[in-house]
């Protein structure tokens, strides 16, 4: 078995063998078995697109906090027809993490959530409360 030491510099030997053996080969674009700089098959040249993360034109391009495409102004924006599960992120996102309950009044290091109100969730603050966990199981079974 070999050691530690023997594995490292077998994997640095191997690394230094194939940077010698394929430097200087092709320059990008130069290379006969390719197009663009990218090989035949690879997922650019064969019109799938561009690879994840690049963009064409810096109008296209996401920037955090962008207006025109977070909430109603979003394509994809569902409204009041949206899930459990994003109207719980929409209001986490748009009014942040809880930090207080309202019930008890208690700001200790305990788990927060927001607890809706009318059974709606309405895309509304009015309809949300701040509330720690035990407070919201009894919210909850009183509600029911």
């Amino acid at each position: 078995m070999r050691t530690k030491q023997e594995i490292t510099e077998y994997k640095r030997e191997w690394a230094r063998r194939y940077r010698e053996a394929h430097r200087g080969k092709y320059r990008r674009g130069e290379n006969p078995k390719s197009r663009n700089g990218f090989k035949v098959g690879h997922r650019k040249y064969e019109g799938v697109g561009a690879p994840r993360g690049s963009h064409n034109s810096p109008a296209t391009e996401f920037r955090k906090g962008d207006k025109r495409i977070v909430g109603k102004n979003n394509w994809n924006w569902k409204g009041e027809k949206s899930s459990y599960t994003a109207k719980h992120q929409w209001i986490r996102r748009k009014y942040g993490q809880p930090q207080e309950c309202e019930i008890c009044g208690t700001t200790e290091n305990r788990m927060y959530h927001w607890a809706n109100i009318s059974g709606q969730y309405k895309h509304k603050k009015s309809d949300w409360m701040r509330l720690c966990v035990p407070c919201h199981k009894k919210y909850d079974n009183e509600k029911k």
